[in-house]
């Protein structure tokens, strides 16, 4: 009886936790000045875009921007290797912030900084969960699919394998994905009805 109370007393205190983590998730709700659900002329007017050129098979209530100026953003005091932003019918989707790429002689350092970002990360929002690698997924080069899920906000991270090119072998910065679910399920639904 007393193990049967101590085990119900610790899944209430993960429990507890991880609700408070996603609150806060979901408080935030994206990265810096970057609100999800924000219009996309409210963040023109604060920050240098430059558009980035769409692929065929994106929907074209679909664009993406590059943030300009890297240098003014941190991730826990850390620089970043870029941000995107994906705008729904202009509304911001999601917040992709990238650490940046690295050779094999920087790969000890980058590593150690990517887990401090990893911890922090999980002390502010909870856990990650990680997800099982699909197709598509394993296509894209990625190693690593892991998620914190709050009420309205998705906070996705990813991490690549290596490549190597010319005997030269170049780590691409994992990157973290703040993503609306409203924004999200809304462009969902029309990528469902228009077959995409």
């Amino acid at each position: 009886m007393k193990q049967i109370v101590i085990t119900l007393s610790l899944l209430l205190t993960v429990i507890t936790i991880y609700a408070q983590g996603s609150y806060k998730l979901d408080q935030k709700n994206g990265f810096n000045k970057f609100e999800l659900g924000s219009d996309i002329k409210i963040i023109r007017d604060n920050t240098k875009l430059l558009k980035e050129q769409q692929g065929k098979n994106y929907s074209k209530n679909i664009t993406t921007y590059t943030v300009k100026n890297i240098g003014e953003y941190k991730l826990f005091g850390y620089p970043l290797g870029k941000i995107r932003l994906i705008f729904f019918k202009n509304e911001l989707l999601e917040i992709q912030v990238y650490l940046p790429d690295y050779t094999a002689d920087q790969k000890e350092r980058a590593e150690l900084i990517a887990q401090d970002i990893g911890l922090k990360i999980e002390k502010e929002y909870g856990s990650f969960v990680e997800l099982e690698l699909t197709t598509q997924d394993k296509l894209r080069n990625i190693s690593t699919s892991a998620q914190i899920v709050g009420k309205d906000v998705t906070l996705l991270l990813i991490d690549f394998h290596p490549k190597t090119y010319n005997y030269i072998t170049t780590y691409h910065g994992m990157y973290y994905a703040f993503i609306s679910r409203r924004v999200y399920n809304a462009e969902a639904e029309e990528r469902d009805q228009s077959g995409l």
